[in-house]
This record gives C-alpha cells, sequence and structure tokens, in this order.
C-alpha cells in the first residue's frame, strides 16, 4: 500500500480528479482516503432522495443568510464556540463533531425541523 505525506497546499481532497473515473477519494477523521466504484447507480433518483436533497438546499439556502447576517453569523458563532468546547471536553457525548461554522449551522437548523 502507498503512503501519501501530502504538503501544505493540499490538505484535503474530496471527489473525482476526472469525469469519468471511478476513483473517488475523500477526507474523514483527518484521513484521505481512495476508493474504486466498481457498479456506480446511474438510475433516476428515488422519491426519499429527492426529498432529502431539497431538505438540504433549503437548510444550504438558510446557512447562508445566517452567514451574510452580521448580526446572526456572530449569534452562531458564540454558539459554536460552546459547541467546540463542550465538544473537546466530552467527546463521546455527540454523534458526530462538526468541524465547520456551517456544517453545525446546517446540523442544528435540520435538527429543529
Amino acid at each position: 500500500m502507498a503512503n501519501i505525506k501530502f504538503i501544505d497546499p493540499v490538505k484535503e481532497i474530496a471527489g473525482k480528479l476526472n469525469k469519468g473515473e471511478n476513483l473517488h477519494f475523500r477526507t474523514r477523521n483527518g484521513k484521505t482516503q481512495a476508493y474504486i466504484v466498481k457498479n456506480p447507480y446511474n438510475g433516476p433518483a428515488t422519491e426519499k432522495q429527492t426529498l432529502a436533497r431539497n431538505k438540504f438546499a433549503e437548510l444550504a439556502k438558510q446557512t447562508k443568510l445566517i452567514l451574510l447576517d452580521p448580526t446572526l453569523k456572530s449569534q452562531w458563532e458564540n454558539r459554536y464556540e460552546e459547541y467546540k468546547k463542550n465538544a473537546e471536553a466530552h467527546p463521546f457525548k455527540y454523534k458526530k463533531i462538526y468541524s465547520t461554522l456551517r456544517g453545525f449551522i446546517i446540523a442544528q437548523l435540520a435538527n429543529k425541523q
């Protein structure tokens, strides 16, 4: 197995490098993984997939509006800082620890719905 050590300009990589390629990259918990998709699904999206995509799109729009408003952004930044302190002190209390403010906001808005 090859060992890859990234230099500073490349911290994470995700997705395909070329359009028709089946080699995908993802970064999980600070480790970059490469994998090959052998039988990708090319059919239409199911009703549940469509609903999930639409819900995520709506949450992303709401998050964008929050991040553009300085007052709301500062409130969410304070909540995120408090969350990070709690997550650092009690990591097993949380199912997932969010590493970005945007991801944290989307998760919190999704939990409210």
